[in-house]
């Protein structure tokens, strides 16, 4: 029996992927050797038909029922949803069920629903695995950037070491080696991180000055950054009704429709800026209800759908996380 385990370098799944599993062969009375394949390049992964890391396959075939349906191929951080919701690896029962050469159901693969025990902790080291991270002086860069674009106007790489408290050199070479700036033709930043000056589908109001987002949880992680209550307006993709929130530092004060969900997707591996924004945020949106989303899940292979209140606490969880050496 050939058992091979696909994956890309600094996946964190992948690790809690690999004892699991030799725990589950040894079970079942196999000797055959676990083999770990590296998938290096998109190029690769389309190539391999790699659906993200970890992929786990017996003699040639994936162990995700209705596997062999999808195209979604590449570079990129894989969830698995089955009836406890989503998460990083795949279940216990697929793994056993393929080494004893049966399958489960494909309905055993259905898509998550709001409330269904998604798992915001692999999902935010999902998302953290494939973004840049940030030491201490550059959180504090990136938490000024925030806060001074919050304020309605262009950046200056001056402006904003002041603010940080950090030396103009440091901040120019942040800026410049950062996926996820973009600057006008004075070379001030007009975008970063999910915020932007620039129009977008998700307007957010800050304090009556209006901005705007790459995605729709950009707006659910910014307040607590910005430390600002801001009022969202966006647009369902499939019914065209308009989303509105209200948006706190510590939670969610409303939103219409009540029943509105967050679509979304494991992003790909080391993605920023344009790259990111093709890549993830374009594939994360508000739905005017679970039943408006369904087209969307029914053509993504790896989407599924929070609650408004989920994709806060991912987002609470992200900030913890990424800006931890400069918030309580």
């Amino acid at each position: 029996m050939r058992i091979e385990v696909l994956y890309f370098d600094g996946c964190p799944s992948h690790e809690q992927l690999q004892p699991r599993l030799e725990h589950l062969v040894r079970d079942a009375g196999i000797a055959d050797p676990i083999e770990l394949r590296r998938v290096a390049s998109d190029e690769a992964a389309h190539a391999e038909r790699f659906l993200g890391s970890p992929t786990v396959r017996i003699d040639g075939r994936d162990i995700e029922p209705g596997a062999e349906q999808r195209t979604d191929f590449g570079l990129q951080c894989r969830l698995y949803r089955a009836r406890g919701g989503a998460a990083g690896v795949p279940p216990d029962e697929w793994i056993t069920a393929a080494l004893a050469g049966t399958r489960p159901a494909d309905g055993d693969g259905s898509h998550s629903r709001p409330g269904a025990g998604v798992d915001l902790e692999q999902l935010v080291a999902t998302i953290r695995a494939a973004r840049p991270r940030f030491d201490e002086e550059e959180q504090r860069i990136a938490l000024a950037l925030y806060r001074l674009l919050a304020l309605g106007a262009p950046v200056a790489g001056d402006a904003l070491a002041q603010a940080a408290d950090v030396p103009t050199e440091r901040v120019g070479e942040m800026l410049d080696e950062s996926p996820e700036v973009f600057r006008d033709g004075d070379q001030r930043v007009v975008a970063f991180g999910g915020l932007s000056l620039d129009a977008t589908k998700h307007r957010f109001e800050v304090d009556e000055r209006r901005l705007f987002t790459w995605c729709a949880w950009d707006t659910l992680f910014l307040p607590e950054l910005l430390d600002r209550t801001a009022r969202v307006t966006s647009k369902c993709p499939v019914t065209g009704r308009a989303i509105e929130l209200t948006v706190t530092p510590n939670g969610v004060d409303h939103v219409n429709p009540a029943d509105a969900v967050l679509s979304m997707r494991a992003p790909t591996d080391c993605c920023g800026g344009d790259d990111l924004i093709a890549r993830f945020c374009r594939h994360v949106h508000f739905f005017a209800s679970p039943d408006a989303a369904e087209p969307w899940l029914a053509d993504q292979g790896d989407g599924f759908v929070l609650s408004i209140e989920e994709g806060f606490e991912l987002g609470r969880l992200a900030n913890h996380t990424n800006f931890s050496a400069v918030r309580p």
